[in-house]
């Protein structure tokens, strides 16, 4: 549904029927349907949320719904990339996160900020015992939660890129888009 038809459809609904479906959301679809809600039913739905969505719906809804912050999907693979790459491959079978957003595994550096990017493909393609840094390559985009639309849409273009990862002022990851 579009935007409109969702609020139109809350607003039928219960504040613990309106949680439960939220609940089953992306966490980023989720923040932009309770950012339609009246300002006064918010903080009653976002209280009744599971606790995870509630703290990544909370944090999405700190940035401007124009920029990367208020875009991004905080639901990525990231490991220190002195990891293996079996490490990783394990992580991508547990995750339970949807298969659009762990086609990359983003790589750590020992401070926590992001250092590389690496492909499923790729680390099927490396020896399973070699740590990720070495599968890894440089991102050829590193998005700031601040960017505007227009220029992640123009800088995603010139890269042709599906995804790109999205950091907070001290370069550490906090999402993709």
């Amino acid at each position: 549904l579009d935007p409109e038809h969702q609020v139109e459809f809350l607003s039928e609904r219960s504040d613990g029927e309106a949680a439960k479906l939220m609940g089953a959301m992306e966490a980023d679809d989720a923040a932009d349907l309770i950012a339609e809600l009246d300002q006064e039913r918010r903080e009653p739905v976002l209280k009744l949320l599971p606790w995870r969505t509630q703290r990544k719906v909370r944090a999405l809804l700190g940035y401007n719904p124009h920029t990367a912050g208020g875009l991004m999907s905080p639901d990525f693979v990231s490991l220190p990339e002195t990891r293996t790459v079996a490490d990783a491959l394990a992580e991508l079978r547990r995750t339970e996160f949807p298969e659009e957003t762990i086609t990359t595994v983003f790589t750590l550096a020992g401070d926590g900020r992001l250092s590389g990017v690496v492909s499923v493909v790729a680390l099927l393609r490396h020896d399973p015992g070699k740590p990720l840094a070495a599968a890894a390559s440089p991102p050829p985009l590193v998005l700031e939660t601040d960017d505007e639309l227009s220029e992640i849409a123009m800088r995603m273009a010139d890269y042709d890129l599906t995804i790109a990862p999205v950091v907070d002022e001290p370069g550490a990851l906090v999402g993709i888009v």
